[in-house]
C-alpha cells in the first residue's frame, strides 16, 4: 500500500525587534534580561530564534541565547566567558522569533 501524506501549512511567526541594554557582566558569569514586550502565544518549550546585532555578536568570549521563560515571555542570557568585566554596548536591537 502507498503511504498517506498530509501537510499542515505553517503560520509564519512574527519577528519581535527589541532594544536591549545589558548591565555589566562579571568575569565568567551571566546576566539575564526578561523581554518586557509580551510575545502572545509563546509557551515554555517553544523554539526561540535570536538575532544578535553585530556589535554584540562579535564580542570575544561572549555568547547569547534565549528561551521562553514563562507564558508570553522570553529571556535573553549573555554569558561572559572571559576573565574580564564586560560592559556590553547599549541600545542594541535584538530580533526574537518564537516557533511553535
Amino acid at each position: 500500500p502507498s503511504p498517506t501524506l498530509s501537510w499542515t501549512q505553517m503560520t509564519l511567526p512574527t519577528v519581535l525587534v527589541e532594544n536591549v541594554n545589558f548591565p555589566d557582566v562579571d568575569p565568567n558569569s551571566s546576566q539575564d534580561i526578561v523581554i518586557v514586550t509580551d510575545i502572545p502565544g509563546a509557551a515554555v518549550g517553544d523554539v526561540v530564534g535570536l538575532g544578535v546585532p553585530a556589535d554584540c555578536g562579535l564580542l570575544p568570549l561572549v555568547t547569547f541565547h534565549a528561551w521562553v521563560s514563562a507564558a508570553d515571555e522570553v529571556t535573553i542570557r549573555i554569558n561572559n566567558l572571559s576573565d574580564d568585566l564586560l560592559n556590553p554596548p547599549d541600545d542594541q536591537e535584538f530580533k526574537i522569533i518564537v516557533i511553535k
